[in-house]
Order: structure tokens, then C-alpha cells, then sequence
């Protein structure tokens, strides 16, 4: 990334994107990254305490997603309509009040993960078969 003043992205066989590292991060970037880091001490209530959090997340950051979730860790995709304050508001809140929250990052989103959501797209074979049998027979 730092040595190229041009990318290419290829997914399946094909030639998804072509330009500027900051180019393919602005067009292709989906908002924010943040990861969350949690205390795993309380094994009782570990389930309810994340329940509760994830909860708080969603109402306080709005329309953000989870991405993905493994013990002791969350990660979530948010939007660029929410700002860098509220995003550390709410973390420095939530980690404030909460005795789940061990620490938390948030940065922009990286080329790797504008690569990554290529990557996962369907390839048009796998969209075709996910399609209903009538569908896919009128055409």
C-alpha cells in the first residue's frame, strides 16, 4: 500500500476496482472499524453483561453492525453519518460504566477490509442459485 500509487482488486476472476489507495478507501470503505476488547473474568455473567452491551452499541451508534464476535472480542462496522466524537463518547461511556469493557479501538477503514468485502461478495454463479427455481428458469 505505501509503495503503489495505483491498486487493483480482483475477486473471483474478476477486475473489481482500480485507483488510489485513498480513492478505494473512500469509495469502497464502509464507515468506521471498531473493535472492542472484553473482560472475560466474569464468566457467570459474561453472556448477559455482552447481550447488554451490544445492545447499548446499537441504540448509541446508530445503525452500526457487528461484524464479528468471538470471546472476549467484538468488532463492529459503523457508519460515517456517526463522527470520531460520538464514537469515543459513547466508548468512553460504555467503558466508564460498564465492567465488561477492558479497552477499545476505532479507526478508518483499512484497504484490507475494502479487499475483504470484495472477497465475500457472491460470485454470480452463487447469486443465480440462490434465486428461486421460476426466476432463474425465465430468464
Amino acid at each position: 500500500e505505501a509503495l503503489c500509487s495505483r491498486i487493483i482488486i480482483m475477486a473471483k476472476g474478476r477486475l473489481r476496482c482500480c485507483g488510489s489507495s485513498a480513492h478505494l478507501k473512500a469509495k469502497y470503505g464502509e464507515g468506521f472499524s471498531l473493535q472492542v476488547k472484553l473482560k472475560t473474568d466474569d464468566a457467570d455473567q459474561y453472556d448477559n453483561l455482552v447481550k447488554k452491551l451490544k445492545t447499548d452499541i446499537q441504540r448509541n451508534l446508530t445503525n452500526s453492525k457487528i461484524v464479528d464476535e468471538h470471546r472476549g472480542m467484538l468488532a463492529y462496522q459503523v457508519p460515517t453519518n456517526v463522527t470520531w466524537g460520538k464514537i469515543f463518547s459513547v466508548m468512553e461511556d460504555l467503558k466508564a460504566g460498564s465492567i465488561i469493557v477492558e479497552d477499545y479501538a476505532a479507526s478508518d477503514t483499512s484497504l484490507e477490509q475494502v479487499f475483504l468485502s470484495f472477497a465475500r461478495e457472491p460470485s454470480e454463479s452463487e447469486r443465480i442459485s440462490s434465486l428461486p427455481v421460476e426466476i432463474v428458469t425465465k430468464f
